[in-house]
């Protein structure tokens, strides 16, 4: 029984992982296309299966695009919060808590695509 169990929650943990990966790509791909109200969709499922700062970065660059204050500085926050966050999605986020106005080209990213 406890096998079963344990294999039931590795297959689920693998759905999951998936499920993450697609809806990911799909919001960077709405990101890219200016289309920020379902990139943010996509990104806001993709940060509930696995919150991490990328993630949440991207959330706050899409707030931050559509000159929306209080919600950029929320996920602004997180980025900046997080033990995990390289120096330079720190510095970012922190620009976007300070300002609606973002430097970072909606086109380019701070990662490579394969980058997770």
């Amino acid at each position: 029984m406890k096998t079963l169990i344990l294999v039931l929650l590795i297959i689920y943990s693998a759905w999951q992982t998936e499920t993450f990966e697609q809806s990911y790509q799909e919001g960077f791909a709405f990101l890219q296309a200016r289309n920020f109200q379902s990139a943010i969709a996509k990104f806001k499922y993709s940060y509930k299966i696995n919150r991490n700062y990328k993630t949440a970065y991207y959330i706050a660059l899409c707030y931050s695009r559509m000159h929306s204050v209080d919600s950029c500085k929320k996920y602004a926050q997180i980025v900046m919060n997080d033990s995990q966050t390289p120096a330079n999605y720190k510095l970012e986020s922190r620009n976007m808590y300070n300002s609606t106005q973002s430097n970072i080209s909606v086109s380019g990213r701070m990662e490579s695509e394969t980058d997770k």
